[in-house]
């Protein structure tokens, strides 16, 4: 049977490890961070050991606060910013437990505005590909595959490949027929 939490301990041993954060500098209104000041996980969120568990330090704060997150959503911080923040786990606002630097997203929308390729990726306006660029705003320039519906691809530079692979594909084949010492026709063996 698993030991149940004593909230109000684990809430003086949350407050034992804070310590004053920095103003994010592209959201001055959110106030300064509430920095966690002891272990963190790979990712570089914060984590406490307690009665043989690991919380997630935000997110219990979070659920503490405004009771449990619904099946779908986490806490997302409002601090963090792809544009100033270094990307992963160097990321400071990782550590952040500010309640009002949170709210609760779904993994999509936390992806999307994070420092992630994912993310970088689906806020691009413009495709930068070789073939580029694009406007991606405009429907006509993207693609979305029936099999994967929550991505898009550069239609234009999709387009592009495709006939560069199929330029490709046929100097391949004459080549072999011309290594093979034949002239660019090929025999039967039926003949």
């Amino acid at each position: 049977m698993r030991k149940r939490l004593d909230t109000e301990r684990v809430m003086r041993r949350i407050h034992a490890h804070l310590a004053p954060g920095s103003i994010p500098i592209h959201a001055p209104h959110l106030g300064a961070c509430t920095m966690w000041t002891r272990t963190v996980n790979d990712a570089g969120y914060a984590i406490l050991w307690t009665a043989r568990r690991k919380l997630f330090v935000a997110r219990w704060m979070f659920e503490q606060t405004h009771g449990p997150l619904l099946a779908g959503l986490e806490p997302d911080h409002l601090c963090h910013d792809p544009d100033y923040c270094p990307p992963g786990p160097d990321c400071p606002h990782r550590r952040c437990i500010n309640l009002a630097h949170l709210k609760a997203a779904t993994h999509r929308e936390n992806t999307i505005r994070s420092g992630a390729p994912t993310g970088i990726n689906a806020r691009k306006e413009w495709c930068d590909g070789e073939f580029g660029p694009h406007d991606l705003s405009d429907p006509a320039n993207v693609y979305v595959r029936p099999s994967r519906p929550h991505e898009r691809e550069c239609e234009p530079c999709r387009r592009q490949r495709h006939l560069k692979n199929i330029g490709t594909r046929r100097e391949q084949t004459r080549r072999a027929i011309q290594t093979a010492g034949g002239h660019g026709t090929q025999m039967s063996l039926l003949d």
